[in-house]
Order: structure tokens, then C-alpha cells, then sequence
């Protein structure tokens, strides 16, 4: 087979290399014009596509971008047993916009509950929190949220 394909090519081999250099160009055309990369496109009746819709309807929130907030003070200390009093209502003043914001789904942080276990959320010298927040829309959406 492979004999056969070269023979073909060396006794067309201009014929060849004018059809090679045209899709060379075409080529070079079609990367110039530019585009965006996506992820995504699952089609809807392959085994990963019925998976998608499944997890979409049960975790409504997988898809939605959540970001990181560290809160941190020199003087103040935010141990969960024997926090700075002013150290949970500067966190909860600084984060008293985003609760207020449409479009974040949940704010979690080591105050309030919501951490599963709030003492990983805490540094070990106590002087730093890490909030997340988590919002409603996907990354490409919620990534022009904030600066």
C-alpha cells in the first residue's frame, strides 16, 4: 500500500507539492483569522453527555466559578476559641457587599457555619481566613465579576 502511495506522489510530484503548498495557505489563512478556544460541547446522546445533563440537574452549581478571599491582620487573630472582637466584623463589613451582590450563589466562611471544618479555613498562627465565594455563573462569566 505504502508502495503504491509512493509511486503515486513521485510521479505527480508537482501536481502534489502545488496541492500541498495550496493547503499551506489555507492553512495560514484560517489561523490568521483568529478564534476562541473552548471547552465544552457534549454531545447530548453519548453516555458523557447524558452524564452531564444528569450531574447539570442535581448540582446546579457545579459549573459556577467560586474564587478565594484571605483575610489577614498583623495584630488581630481570628482562632476560632479566642478571636480578636474586632476581627470577625472587619471579615464580615468587607464582605457585606458580595452578600448583597445578585450574583453570588453562597459566601463560606469560618464565622458563620457554613465551613465543613472551619479550622482548615483558619492559619495555624491565626492571624489569616480564607473565604470562599462562590458565584452564580460560570468562569467565563464570572471572571469579568471583579478586578
Amino acid at each position: 500500500m505504502f508502495a503504491a502511495w509512493g509511486r503515486f506522489v513521485y510521479r505527480r510530484r508537482w501536481p502534489v507539492l502545488a496541492v500541498s503548498g495550496v493547503l499551506l495557505l489555507a492553512s495560514i489563512f484560517i489561523v490568521a483569522q483568529g478564534g476562541k478556544l473552548q471547552s465544552g460541547g457534549f454531545i447530548e446522546t453519548s453516555e458523557s453527555g447524558r452524564a452531564s445533563r444528569l450531574i447539570e440537574s442535581e448540582l446546579p452549581r457545579a459549573g459556577a466559578a467560586t474564587f478565594t478571599l484571605i483575610f489577614s491582620s498583623d495584630t488581630l487573630t481570628a482562632t476560632l476559641n479566642a478571636a480578636s472582637p474586632e476581627f470577625r466584623p472587619a471579615v464580615e463589613a468587607a464582605l457585606a457587599p458580595l452578600r448583597k451582590d445578585p450574583r453570588v450563589a453562597t459566601i463560606i466562611t469560618p464565622f458563620d457555619g457554613t465551613a465543613l471544618d472551619p479550622t482548615r479555613v483558619v492559619s495555624k498562627d491565626g492571624h489569616a481566613v480564607a473565604v470562599e465565594v462562590a458565584a452564580k455563573d460560570d468562569l467565563a462569566t464570572a471572571r469579568d465579576y471583579y478586578p
